[in-house]
């Protein structure tokens, strides 16, 4: 950045390539299957370019109505709603087809796009909190809370918030757990695994735990 480049004079976070290859990957039959996980991670509004945007709202449309969206059908949804034209036209949607390096590479892209969107949205919330710093200089709390609610806003979009208070940890189930642990210390055992070593190490299968059972190559797993 140069001396008298400032943060606001460059372009904001994102990434045409992986933008295209997220739309062009599911407009082919391999890329139809995870569209679901697509879609679990990349709404139309992450997208930078508002015709990719378009393109991914109508191609979730032909999904979720029972077709399959190829190019033709997309280009047909995009037509109903008026923005074929803008979108690039059959044109565009062939090349970002064409372009694809994988279609099984779009979990991948949509990360991609997920991250940078995510970044913009850091960058919108971080003006406002220093609009808010300039602003309420006497008010700290205040622009604590508000900071708080807009970087958790944009966690939970990543799956969840960025931090629990410890009100928040007990509130949620800990202290009557612990209560129940001092009164039996047996009394937070979970479901037997069937294995007695194991559940002397684990307690039992417990709720609201995942666990991963790993071992060496070539040592038998069954």
């Amino acid at each position: 950045m140069s001396a008298t480049e400032t943060a606001f004079d460059r372009m904001p976070p994102f990434d045409a390539e992986a933008e295209e290859a997220v739309i062009g990957a599911l407009m082919v039959d391999i890329g139809w299957p995870l569209l679901p996980q697509v879609s679990a991670k990349v709404r139309a509004k992450d997208f930078f370019r508002e015709k990719h945007g378009w393109i991914f709202d109508a191609i979730i449309a032909v999904w979720e109505s029972g077709g399959e969206p190829n190019e033709i059908m997309v280009a047909h949804e995009l037509a109903s709603r008026d923005q074929l034209e803008a979108a690039g036209g059959r044109a565009f949607l062939s090349d970002v087809i064409r372009h694809c390096p994988t279609a099984l590479g779009a979990p991948f892209y949509a990360d991609i796009v997920a991250r940078d969107a995510c970044y913009r949205r850091l960058i919108t919330a971080s003006n406002q909190i220093s609009q808010m710093a300039y602003q309420h200089p006497e008010d700290i709390a205040t622009v604590l809370s508000r900071a708080r609610d807009l970087i958790d806003g944009i966690a939970s979009k990543l799956g969840g918030a960025t931090y629990q208070s410890g009100a928040e940890v007990l509130n949620g189930g800990l202290m009557d757990r612990l209560e129940r642990f001092i009164a039996d210390p047996r009394a937070l055992a979970g479901e037997p695994t069937g294995w007695s070593d194991l559940d002397l190490i684990i307690d039992g299968w417990q709720p609201g735990f995942v666990y991963v059972i790993a071992g060496e190559t070539s040592i038998g797993k069954s």
